[in-house]
């Protein structure tokens, strides 16, 4: 489960571009996945733009 997360994760921060990644981790009861700028360029892409939840469709 937690590969499966982390590929869909991952084909998210590239639909998004440069400047994106993500993180997995285990929660207590489930598999979580963070994903989040870590660029200036992309902080102000995503709050002009809405990029990352774009990336979701």
């Amino acid at each position: 489960m937690k590969e499966l997360i982390r590929e869909r994760a991952n084909e998210i921060a590239e639909r998004a571009g440069e400047g994106y990644t993500t993180s997995p981790y285990v929660g207590e009861n489930r598999v979580n996945t963070a994903v989040w700028t870590t660029t200036p360029e992309a902080i102000q892409d995503n709050n002009q733009n809405n990029t990352l939840l774009k990336s979701l469709r």
